[in-house]
């Protein structure tokens, strides 16, 4: 049986840095998620374009070969609590981590936060709220010098 979940979903672009916003809709015939998060799920996804970067290199992860269980079914893990990713004002941390593309100068570093929480149990979000981590993400980009100031 196949299953679907309705997603809203909000791009954009903010100091030359994009950004994806997400609400997930529950399918929670309990009402157990919607106790906890009575909002939806929400995520946000910040795209690090490798030109805009000041060292691309360390942000492009090695992929690590995982598995489930011994002998289980693998997966590509990255190590992206390191710094600098470790460091990016991200709600709860980071906790999405992706590459895109293959071609050097035009590659993509995709990383993301959820809000699901036990801090967040309870709290009421929208796209206001979230485009203000958002803004304070990128914002810790410069800071940190992971994207290049403009000249």
């Amino acid at each position: 049986m196949s299953e679907m979940r309705e997603k809203i979903t909000w791009n954009g672009l903010h100091r030359d840095v994009g950004f994806k916003i997400v609400n997930w809709d529950y399918e929670d015939p309990t009402g157990t998620m919607l106790r906890h998060w009575p909002s939806g799920a929400w995520n946000f996804y910040l795209y690090l374009y490798e030109q805009h970067c000041a060292d691309f290199a360390a942000l492009w992860l090695p992929d690590i070969v995982k598995e489930w269980s011994p002998g289980g079914k693998k997966y590509i893990s990255h190590d992206y609590y390191k710094d600098p990713l470790g460091q990016i004002d991200l709600h709860g941390g980071i906790t999405f981590y992706d590459k895109h593309g293959y071609t050097d100068g035009f590659r993509t570093v995709e990383v993301g936060c959820d809000y699901q929480h036990y801090t967040d149990e309870g709290q009421l979000y929208n796209n206001d709220c979230v485009f203000e981590d958002v803004k304070a993400a990128i914002a810790s980009l410069y800071d940190l010098g992971i994207i290049k100031q403009k000249q």
